[in-house]
């Protein structure tokens, strides 16, 4: 008989990231944790032709991750201890491993014809979390930005340097130094051409539009590319494997939906640039949910196949899709119902994927030529076969209006067959997906006898720029009664849940509306509100996004109180009468934890039966990516307020 999951899963678990191929081998990173150092730690291994395991690059390290390959060597971040920070390691073939820089490295890229690293670091004494001191020092604050979520305190004054590693010479020397944060994209085979994306207005903090530059290495000439598209905002590039054309993902002024990005085309002949992508109506931005996340992506939108055609992924319907391309027809090479969460292309030309799936945590696979999935390794392979998972089943509902939406059932495992409780969770973004994905937390609560709701209401990622943008200047408003038709659905298709067992529960944005349903109807038993947003008008100024997130969702001036209140689930607490807890965490910098505090103290005040658990040492996205001791407590009090009532 298989085993249940529980919460102490979370331990046991992996999943493969960063695919890298290099000759014969295959290099991926094996994420896991280390549960004596309550920490992450991840191993870049190799595979041989055959995806059998060979084991760590470096295992001397305490962790390794982002591998990258030049014309012999390997290169990828490591730390030697939990407490170091991540620096860049050299693999040379028959050499011990080195380390090549004692600065924490913030990215680096490789030149695969010759054997060249380029990498970023930052210079500064100021730290972002201010330790407990015996005379502690006060800290200054000039810049209107000055904080931001997973970091903390931004400095005031740092200096962003790229470096150059020359592994024949075994010399490095710097290339470039900004005062302003950069972005380090690419490198063409020769290590001779860099590809950077440099802020246009970095003495405005509240405009964030960039362009890209090529940076001659031996030079030191800056070519500016996009100084005919000084608003847009770009976010990665590639060169293609000659450097005559560059892919882009970018921002454009047609697309101002949070996070719904464009692929271009550059062309260095004529300095043309081609639409690619916006015909299709598919974000290239992987916005799609992975709550379990304990790994580091590469986040690859596109790679290149030869000097004229590549692939590219797009997200679509909570599930990924790859075209390719050689940027005037877009073909379809191969869509289905999973997650695929990194990739790259093989020496075949073929497309190495690490997915998950809704009852597989994390397989590596290939995709052929003609879009076959071809499973390789399953890192879990012996916790899978011994353990019993709920297979989410998608299904179509319609809202009020009549429009067409989707959503993901995840039945109980157990032998009850009525009477039983129903939890809807919300995700966060708001332009975010739930997806085909393996998720720990909801897994562990259908094993304790819970179906799960996963619904993507409107405002959802991955169904066309319109469905994203809707719920702009109309939160609570269809976004809420899109997720009550869904809910409604499932109750009247499945009479085994009790209409008076419904509980509610979400982080972020999945905190907002949760906290705005619990201020609109009294349907559910339960709430669970995780770091939530729930008072614009004090949102504003203290989250690191308060201003540009709520001027762009709200559609409102941050000096327009009235409608600013109006969108709070706190101007609604008179109405609350569902027990809540408030899940909060202590660094959030994004949802500050005083959102949750107002929440919990409007209904403390008016005797509403409500609980606070704050969570030490902990960022906004605490579920994913927070210390793994507080994600298992973070699973055991969402069940233990749910089991209560």
């Amino acid at each position: 008989m298989k085993k249940a999951l529980s919460k102490e899963d979370l331990y046991e678990l992996k999943s493969l990231s960063q695919p890298v191929v290099k000759h014969d081998k295959i290099l991926v990173t094996n994420n896991q944790i280390d549960r004596d150092q309550n920490d992450y730690a991840p191993q870049v291994v190799t595979f041989n032709a055959d995806y059998q395991p060979e084991g760590a690059v470096n295992p001397a390290l305490f962790a390794s991750k982002d591998a990258h390959v030049t014309k012999d060597n390997l290169y990828y971040l490591g730390k030697v201890t939990p407490e170091a920070p991540f620096t860049l390691f050299e693999h040379r073939p028959a050499q011990a491993d080195s380390q090549v820089s004692p600065f924490p490295v913030a990215s680096f890229v490789t030149a695969n014809g010759a054997n060249k690293v380029f990498f970023k670091v930052m210079q500064t004494a100021e730290q972002p979390i201010t330790p407990d001191a015996q005379f502690p020092e006060v800290r200054h604050i000039r810049k209107e930005h000055y904080f931001a979520d997973e970091y903390g305190f931004l400095p005031e004054d740092a200096t962003f340097e790229l470096y150059e590693y020359d592994a024949d010479t075994r010399t490095q020397k710097q290339l470039f130094s900004s005062q302003t944060d950069f972005k380090l994209c690419d490198s063409n085979a020769a290590g001779s051409k860099l590809v950077l994306i440099l802020d246009n207005f970095p003495d405005d903090e509240n405009n964030d539009s960039n362009g890209i530059s090529v940076l001659d290495t031996k030079s030191g000439k800056l070519q500016n590319l996009t100084q005919d598209y000084p608003n847009w905002k770009f976010i990665t590039a590639a060169l293609s494997p000659k450097a005559t054309q560059l892919l882009i993902s970018v921002q454009n002024n047609l697309t101002k939906a949070y996070r719904s990005y464009l692929l271009y085309e550059y062309h260095f002949a004529d300095s043309k640039f081609t639409d690619v992508s916006s015909d299709l109506d598919e974000n290239i931005s992987d916005m799609l949910y992975l709550p379990d996340s304990t790994a580091t992506f590469s986040r690859r939108p596109f790679a290149w196949l030869n000097e004229t055609d590549f692939y590219f992924r797009t997200n679509v319907s909570g599930h990924s899709k790859f075209y390719r391309s050689d940027g005037v027809q877009n073909q379809v090479l191969f869509e289905d119902d999973l997650r695929v969460t990194d990739w790259t292309v093989n020496s075949e030309g073929e497309l190495l994927v690490c997915y998950t799936s809704g009852v597989q945590p994390s397989i590596l696979g290939t995709i052929t030529k003609d879009g076959t999935l071809v499973n390789q390794y399953d890192v879990n392979q012996t916790f899978d076969e011994a353990h019993a998972f709920s297979k989410p089943e998608k299904f179509t509902y319609h809202a009020k209006d009549g429009l067409k939406l989707e959503g993901w059932l995840i039945r109980p495992l157990t032998s009850k067959k009525t009477n039983l409780p129903l939890f809807l969770y919300i995700h966060g973004g708001p332009h975010c997906a739930w997806s085909d994905c393996f998720f720990l937390q909801m897994q562990v609560l259908a094993a304790a006898g819970y179906g799960v709701v996963l619904l993507n209401p409107r405002g959802s990622a991955s169904y066309g720029l319109s469905f994203m943008k809707a719920n702009q200047g109309a939160y609570g408003g269809k976004d809420y009664t899109d997720l009550l038709s869904g809910l409604d659905d499932v109750l009247a298709h499945h009479p085994e849940f009790d209409a008076k067992k419904q509980y509610v529960g979400g982080l972020s944005y999945g905190g907002f509306m949760s906290s705005w349903m619990i201020g609109h109807t009294d349907r559910f038993a339960g709430a669970v509100v995780q770091n939530p947003l729930t008072n614009f008008i004090s949102f504003v100024g203290t989250s690191d996004i308060g201003v540009p997130f709520t001027e762009q969702e709200l559609l409102a001036q941050t000096n327009d109180v009235a409608t600013l209140w109006h969108f709070s689930p706190l101007a609604y607490a008179d109405h609350v009468t569902t027990p809540t807890l408030l899940m909060s965490s202590e660094w959030d910098k994004r949802c500050p934890i005083s959102q949750g505090e107002e929440f919990y103290s409007a209904l403390k005040h008016r005797h509403v039966a409500v609980e606070m658990t704050r969570f030490p040492q902990s960022w906004h996205a605490m579920e994913e990516f927070g210390l793994p001791n507080l994600r298992v407590k973070w699973m055991a009090e969402t069940q233990r307020w749910l089991d209560a009532h």
